[in-house]
């Protein structure tokens, strides 16, 4: 008899989304949930990404130290201290468009907003990308040295607003101060 019961209910079993239409609010649960797994999949991505980048300092460092000796270590240091700021704010920021139980619906332009916010995050790792490629030639050639780190110093400067404007944003949409 439990076995014709279990055969029963397995045989008889739905989708997720048949159970949704029958829970009041479920589906814009599912929804923030999928968005909520999004932002963190991109975040994660772009954190990769942005360590990547980083991640070659050390190398240009080693190259600089011996065309330059110790002159250029400190600039080097205040940039990589700058971008892994950036790193970890992008890492530790709270996921997610609106909180758990939010009845904010972020839709059509708002969401169109924050994507260019995530869009830009993706752009500033092609932008890192150039400032080490002109930093890694000028130790190489041991010219335009100051101005490559100063383009560097400059972009975290502004990855570092752009991120915090995002933030803005979205506290502006949803009224939650944790994002």
């Amino acid at each position: 008899m439990t076995t014709d019961l279990y055969e029963r209910i397995v045989s008889q079993r739905g989708t997720i989304a048949k159970i949704g239409e029958r829970i009041p609010g479920y589906r814009g649960y599912m929804e923030a949930q999928v968005r909520r797994e999004a932002d963190r999949r991109l975040r994660d991505y772009v954190v990769r990404q942005f360590e990547q980048q980083l991640q070659r300092l050390p190398g240009i460092e080693k190259a600089l130290m011996n065309s330059s000796g110790l002159e250029w270590m400190g600039n080097t240091r205040s940039v990589k201290t700058k971008m892994q700021t950036f790193i970890d704010r992008i890492r530790t920021a709270a996921r997610g468009y609106s909180g758990l139980f939010s009845n904010i619906k972020i839709e059509g332009d708002e969401l169109e907003k924050l994507y260019a916010f995530d869009e830009a995050m993706l752009r500033y790792v092609d932008q890192f990308a150039e400032g080490f490629d002109a930093l890694e030639q000028a130790a190489a050639s041991n010219e335009g040295i100051r101005e490559a780190i100063a383009a560097l110093d400059a972009l975290t400067l502004e990855a570092n607003q752009a991120f915090e404007l995002r933030k803005d944003v979205i506290i502006s949409l949803t009224g939650e101060e944790a994002i």
